[in-house]
């Protein structure tokens, strides 16, 4: 069985739907695709079999779906347990993949530093979203840390064109912006990504 981890399941007679992230330890070997294979229907099987944790590896510091209910903590699927804390009600919508997050500009996830691991600015990152604005009319935040000594901080966001921008900072009053070429649409998805 493969590590794998539920985000959506519609068991449904008819146009029943299974979202899920699977981890395929090799996808091309010996010069030959991988082929796997998904079984379904076991009237015996009767709780979960999915391994969140399994799915993402130590490279991983937080994976956030955001498809939890509006003032719930949002769960981290990686073995960090960076889960995030709703203090401002934000409202479940449906994304990309399948449900999400629904902010408004007073809406945020919040993580204490304390608790967090694995989180702090370092030499390589990636940090990845999916995002649909709605608006452009603001610099939106999508994922940003903020260290209070020393101040390093790094922000994936998106500013008023929109554009997608990585900003971090070294020493707390010096900027490094890297901006995106590209204008994003309002209301289309799109996947945003900052190595």
């Amino acid at each position: 069985q493969l590590d794998h981890e539920i985000e959506k399941y519609d068991g449904s007679a008819i146009g029943g739907r299974l979202l899920a992230w699977v981890r395929i330890p090799t996808l091309f070997e010996n010069n030959q695709d991988t082929i796997i294979y998904m079984y379904h229907g076991n009237a015996y099987i009767n709780s979960s079999t999915a391994n969140p944790t399994g799915v993402w590896d130590s490279n991983f510091k937080g994976v956030w779906h955001l498809g939890e209910a509006s003032n719930t903590t949002r769960r981290d699927s990686t073995t960090n347990n960076n889960d995030l804390s709703d203090t401002t009600a934000v409202a479940k919508g449906t994304g990309k993949t399948g449900d999400a997050a629904n902010f408004v500009p007073t809406d945020y996830l919040t993580i204490s530093d304390v608790t967090q691991t694995g989180l702090d600015l370092s030499t390589q990152f990636t940090l990845e979203a999916w995002v649909n604005a709605t608006s452009g009319a603001t610099e939106q935040s999508i994922i940003s840390k903020r260290d209070a000594i020393p101040q390093h901080s790094y922000d994936l966001l998106l500013n008023s064109a929109p554009r997608a921008i990585l900003r971090i900072s070294l020493d707390g009053t010096n900027d490094i912006n890297l901006n995106s070429p590209t204008v994003l649409s309002t209301g289309t998805w799109y996947h945003v990504a900052a190595t």
